[in-house]
């Protein structure tokens, strides 16, 4: 239904098949206040793509992918909320729109916060504390248009990202004609 509001309150979402909340296509505004989003083998805590969703005071830990994710048109805002022990702690890529505003992102396997090299959107990244992430805590790719301020980085550890346990490394055969210049 378009307008829609969805209010999540101290709800619990844990090892769904993919991600633990996916809102999109024009699905309306979600708000979660303290809620636990958790332990997806296969995908992300949260996706939000073409539409809009605020979570204030989550927990958002041990997903596959990202704890957050906010891309295609997507507007997320985050305030107070605890990321830690995802692959990427919040990704913001193509499109997607953040505010993210005095969370606590630690202990994920990549980067703390994520906007990605094809992000074209804008975001707010203010007073959060970014600690002990295996690479960077504040990633950010070729975009002017996101602002970081007043932000606590450190103990992040420049590493690369390590593989999530369910991806394997595979070899790859390259035919000779694409090795000769």
């Amino acid at each position: 239904i378009e307008g829609a509001f969805a209010s999540l309150d101290a709800c619990h979402f844990y090892n769904n098949g993919k991600q633990g909340i996916m809102t999109w296509k024009s699905a309306g505004k979600l708000k979660a206040e303290n809620c636990e989003i958790h332990s997806h083998p296969l995908e992300s805590g949260v996706l939000v793509a073409e539409s809009e969703a605020t979570f204030n005071g989550c927990k958002l830990y041990g997903n596959n992918l990202a704890g957050a994710v906010a891309q295609n048109k997507g507007i997320l805002r985050m305030f107070d909320c605890d990321v830690h022990d995802n692959d990427e702690g919040i990704l913001i890529q193509d499109t997607g729109i953040a505010h993210i505003q005095k969370c606590s992102v630690f202990s994920n396997r990549a980067n703390g916060i994520f906007i990605g090299f094809d992000h074209r959107g804008s975001a707010s990244i203010i007073e959060n504390k970014v600690i002990n992430n295996h690479y960077k805590g504040i990633l950010i790719g070729n975009n002017r248009r996101v602002v970081v301020r007043d932000n606590t980085e450190y103990g992040n550890r420049g590493h690369p990202p390590l593989l999530p346990a369910n991806i394997q490394a595979k070899s790859v055969t390259v035919s000779r004609k694409y090795l000769k210049r």
